[in-house]
């Protein structure tokens, strides 16, 4: 004979707590009131008791799907493939499936935020595109669902977890200084988007804060892909504007700056540093490998997932959240001139 499944009251009485206590530390709410010692003690009796949670049935008694959207506005950038996965990974742990959505200004415009979520489809959307928000914050409001900003602000929105995008490009502009480069360009996002606006504020600090002088002709706009990251970089040397030193929008962007350098005979480190903002598997791919500023995107995406949670049970949790970038990653792709 099959053994019961257990359920929450079980898992209560073992480790002598009310339901609603444990239901709250099993569902991951923010609860100040609840010890470390005593979540720590509800979360080892589920474990022992081997409790998974009926997410249909409860799916049913409060008229929710189960499912959170994650709307993404490229499925080939190694920050998003990173973001979709932590929050796929914290979602799991509370027993939610995620639905990923891809939606840019040429994909699908921002008004299907709103018909995706009316259709009931999720609970809540984590909307990590780089646009809507921008143009679609009128739609964002018009959500019949509760919603979190990731890796991005906006003005009039609190519902956000995003990065120090400035600090970031700030950081980046200190290690090239540190190493003596003086003549420092970048490679800059598209204007009027918040990463990019906010990575070239950095990027301009950063040189004030080094006594060095901002010069236009050392910044060139691209995409954040591969392919106008390159175009970019091919359009500084071939108007004889190539500085000695780069700091790439994203590293899909830096590793087309590698490219168009390779390609014109450019030796990256020798004749031409780069540095990438953002980490990850790419920047040890490329040759050489890059140099890149490090940003913490796994807990990022995990607080945005545990917000949308909060907000969908209708608890509280601090928003926004504001994360620093977690520091440089040195490789080979930086020369020293000092």
């Amino acid at each position: 004979m099959d053994r019961p499944r257990p359920t929450l009251r079980d898992v209560a009485r073992e480790a002598g707590v009310d339901i609603s206590t444990a239901s709250r530390v099993l569902r991951r709410t923010v609860d100040a009131a609840t010890s470390a010692e005593t979540r720590q003690r509800i979360e080892d009796a589920a474990r022992r008791l081997q409790y998974q949670p009926n997410v249909l049935a409860r799916g049913l008694r409060l008229k929710r799907t189960g499912s959170i959207g994650v709307v993404v506005p490229q499925l080939d950038n190694p920050v998003f493939q990173e973001l979709v996965l932590a929050a796929e990974e914290e979602a799991a742990a509370n027993g939610q499936s995620v639905i990923i959505y891809h939606i840019d200004e040429t994909h699908r415009p921002a008004q299907s935020l709103v018909s995706l979520a009316q259709a009931n489809q999720v609970d809540g959307l984590i909307v990590a595109t780089l646009n809507v928000a921008d143009s679609g914050l009128g739609a964002l409001r018009e959500l019949p669902c509760p919603f979190v900003l990731v890796n991005r602000a906006a003005d009039g929105v609190d519902a956000s977890v995003s990065l120090d995008d400035a600090a970031g490009a700030r950081l980046a502009v200190r290690h090239l200084a540190d190493l003596g480069h003086r003549r420092i360009g970048f490679l800059a996002g598209p204007a009027g988007r918040y990463n990019a606006d906010q990575r070239l504020a950095g990027f301009r600090a950063g040189l004030v804060e080094a006594g060095l002088d901002f010069d236009p002709a050392l910044v060139e706009t691209a995409g954040y892909d591969f392919v106008s990251g390159r175009t970019a970089m091919q359009r500084l040397i071939d108007d004889g504007r190539m500085p000695g030193a780069i700091v790439g929008v994203t590293l899909t962007a830096a590793v087309g700056v590698i490219a168009a350098a390779g390609a014109a005979g450019i030796d990256v480190p020798r004749d031409l540093s780069v540095v990438a903002i953002h980490d990850g598997v790419l920047a040890e791919m490329c040759r050489p490998r890059l140099t890149t500023v490090r940003f913490p995107v796994g807990r990022m995406a995990r607080l945005a997932v545990q917000a949308l949670r909060s907000r969908i049970e209708g608890d509280s949790f601090g928003l926004p959240v504001v994360l620093s970038p977690d520091g440089i990653v040195i490789r080979d792709s930086c020369a020293d001139r000092r």
